[in-house]
């Protein structure tokens, strides 16, 4: 017997009968998987003050909102302008369909930043095609948040 859900869950319990037997069994959903993201969203401040800290996060998700993980190289972030990434961007998702990353900025750092966010889905490593999504945002550096 296969099983779909278009939600993920864990340990959900399922009634199976058959010929007249009944038996509870637990059973785990992951939702659609791996290559099949459908909405990408970006999170960030529009404005940041100098001399701080801010974090930007990234969300996969399928055509029913559960998350997607996308292996290495599917996902491409950049960052253009003031300020230092902590580590490297990341390159992919988590098993939530969740990424993040944190940059620090200087106490004269001034002007735009520009995060974009890309996702190849189908693993052409163009993220151009129709089906791959791009999610820019721009953060305003040395203003009061």
């Amino acid at each position: 017997m296969t099983l779909y859900s278009t939600t993920a869950l864990t340990d959900s319990v399922v009634t199976v009968t058959a010929n007249g037997v009944s038996k509870e069994v637990k059973v785990s959903f992951t939702g659609i998987g791996v290559g099949e993201g459908t909405a990408l969203t970006v999170t960030a401040p529009a404005k940041v003050a100098a001399a701080s800290t801010f974090q930007v996060t990234a969300k996969l998700a399928d055509a029913y909102g559960n998350g997607v993980e996308a292996t290495a190289g599917r996902v491409k972030v950049t960052y253009t302008g003031a300020g230092i990434v902590f580590g490297t961007l990341p390159d992919k998702t988590d098993a939530t369909g969740a990424l993040s990353f944190s940059a620090l900025l200087g106490a004269a750092d001034k002007g735009l930043v520009t995060v974009k966010v890309q996702y190849d889905q189908n693993g052409d490593a163009d993220f151009v095609d129709a089906k791959d999504l791009t999610v820019e945002k721009s953060i305003l550096v040395g203003v009061s948040a």
